[in-house]
């Protein structure tokens, strides 16, 4: 499960909190690309291994792509809400909201491909089925 605010102070974030008890706000926020690796394994690996759900709120949506559901709060408003495959299909709502979008996503958006894609591998298979 990833979270991504805008708003750190919303009220929808002290309750999730409270409910879940496993949350990391903005953990990977001051770490070189890879301590910030390190910790995004760290936490797929108790999410896999020990089935714990795990909030993490970034920033950065690069950090979302592997998530089972987002949640984008502008203000203390939720304002978007699905898998990674369905919120960054909304490019520009995703914009809107002031966040960027994923590498991967933005260059397949820049291209004129299919809305959506998350993953390099997903890119790749675009583009080999353009030029058949």
């Amino acid at each position: 499960l990833c979270l991504s605010f805008l708003d750190n102070s919303a009220p929808i974030l002290r309750d999730l909190f409270f409910i879940s008890g496993n949350g990391l706000d903005e953990s990977t926020a001051m770490l070189d690309p890879i301590g910030r690796k390190e910790v995004l394994e760290t936490v797929k690996e108790l999410n896999k291994k020990e089935g714990i759900t795990i909030i993490l709120i970034t920033h950065y949506m690069e950090e979302t792509v592997d998530a089972d559901k987002i949640f984008v709060v502008d203000h203390g408003k939720l304002v978007m809400e699905g898998t990674p495959k369905e919120i960054f299909a909304r490019s520009e709502k995703v914009r809107l909201c002031g966040l960027e979008l994923p590498q991967v996503t933005q260059l397949a958006d820049e291209l004129g491909l299919k809305r959506g894609i998350i993953s390099i591998e997903e890119l790749v298979n675009e583009l080999k089925s353009r030029k058949s």
